[in-house]
């Protein structure tokens, strides 16, 4: 396996609870330096925050972005968010989708994924 550097890093879409929080806690495990994107609800930040802090104690950098990605302005300030993670020479080269709950309107005109050819019918 390639040795980690701290300039690429894993992007994980879901990353605070579940399995998106277990990806996070190996890849941090294994020196891989970790951006999470999740959505939380108020009553469950508490919970994900003590979770993110036994995290600081691994030994790869690790990001938090707590927006709500559904919302075309959230998804601007994420990127904006990332690239300035990343800086000029950082790079995202494993990106992890562990969403279980995301979109869940039928209708594709509120549906910002409806665009998308679908693989299978």
């Amino acid at each position: 396996m390639e040795q980690p550097n701290s300039n690429t890093y894993a992007l994980v879409i879901g990353g605070s609870r579940g399995l998106g929080l277990a990806t996070v806690q190996k890849l941090l495990g294994q020196g891989i330096p970790v951006i999470a994107i999740h959505r939380d609800r108020r009553i469950l930040w508490p919970e994900v925050q003590k979770d993110f802090e036994a995290l600081s104690s691994l030994p790869a950098k690790f990001h938090s972005i707590q927006k709500d990605a559904i919302k075309p302005q959230a998804r601007a300030e994420i990127i904006t968010e990332i690239q300035s993670i990343l800086g000029r020479s950082g790079k995202i080269r494993i990106l992890v989708h562990s969403l279980v709950k995301a979109i869940t309107r039928t209708s594709s005109e509120n549906n910002p994924f409806s665009s998308i050819d679908r693989i299978h019918p």
